[in-house]
């Protein structure tokens, strides 16, 4: 038996791979894709996404100041703001000519600072402001080296300083990648799943039932086998690459969108963020012994779901017949 579905790539712009924001945030758009959500940027749903990516964008960068040690209990909204203050004061107060061009080449804070000015956040043209404002900083971070003083580097720190103002019920969190879930979407809009045994059928059973899932662990990849399939038709031939995953970097930090697997073979099929336009497999055993839980809704849990109204039909059209 076997289960797969037709997955929707993601990151376009960076050639079908993870930008400068995480690899959670490009699974969690691919799921939410699937299902014809944050498609269209005056989505509320899109809107959601957007905000999530930039409170992490955020906490990278903190990571990338800290390091990977001392930036973990930088992590709340209160000591993230506390650093940003600091940080744009010691530009103001000492790099004059970095403030001037700063303000310049850029005036995305003061769109950001536009917005909180509305009594609306959730306006279909205040969604689209904030796409644009995204998009913005994706370009700011692209290559862009944080421990040096720059008019970016000013901007970014300007930029995360109001992002931070944009939800009051943000205060007193940490952004982690469960509280990203939890706090920055709609409550309704991920659900956890559990399997009834780590196995390729437990894992059949679930993708069945509940389409494609978000799931995370030590799984970039380490090596990995190229190699192609090809289906002769009567207007020509069709031909599909694709990995299997041999082995995992044991210590790495990786999420992916799951969407196959084959109860024969054991293989499991995933779309990753590094290159969703070449799907992976690996043995199920591997996949699950490098899966790792995450805490959601105050429980340990292994994978995450879409809620959608429509997901049972849209389950049976998305289907591909074919492994």
């Amino acid at each position: 038996m076997f289960v797969r579905y037709q997955i929707a790539p993601v990151g376009k712009k960076y050639g079908w791979r993870q930008g400068a924001s995480d690899c959670w945030y490009y699974a969690a758009k691919s799921l939410l894709r699937f299902y014809g959500l944050a498609n269209d940027k005056s989505d509320k749903v899109y809107a959601h996404l957007q905000t999530a990516k930039l409170i992490r964008l955020f906490a990278n960068g903190m990571r990338t100041v800290y390091g990977k040690d001392l930036y973990r209990t930088m992590l709340s909204y209160e000591n993230l703001l506390k650093w940003i203050d600091q940080e744009i004061r010691r530009i103001e107060n000492t790099r004059k000519n970095i403030v001037a061009i700063a303000e310049q080449e850029s005036d995305v804070h003061r769109s950001i600072k536009t917005l909180l000015s509305g009594e609306n956040l959730w306006t279909t043209e205040n969604i689209l402001s904030l796409s644009s404002i995204c998009q913005q900083l994706d370009g700011i971070l692209g290559g862009m080296d944080l421990t040096s003083i720059s008019a970016k580097r000013y901007t970014f720190l300007k930029i995360g300083q109001m992002a931070c103002k944009l939800e009051k019920s943000w205060a007193n969190k940490t952004w982690t990648i469960s509280e990203v879930f939890t706090s920055a979407f709609p409550p309704s809009l991920f659900e956890a799943v559990s399997l009834e045994e780590k196995t390729s059928e437990g894992l059949y059973k679930a993708l069945k039932e509940h389409g494609p899932l978000w799931a995370t662990g030590s799984l970039a990849a380490g090596k990995t086998q190229a190699y192609s399939i090809t289906t002769h038709l009567s207007d020509g031939d069709v031909v599909e690459n694709r990995n299997v995953v041999e082995n995992y970097i044991s210590d790495s930090s990786h999420a992916v969108t799951v969407y196959g697997v084959n109860t024969e073979s054991n293989m499991v099929e995933y779309a990753d963020p590094n290159d969703f336009t070449t799907p992976r497999r690996v043995q199920a055993a591997l996949f699950f012994s490098h899966l790792r839980t995450f805490e959601f809704r105050s429980k340990a849990i292994h994978f995450l779901k879409v809620r959608h109204a429509g997901s049972e039909a849209l389950l049976k059209q998305r289907q591909v017949m074919t492994w």
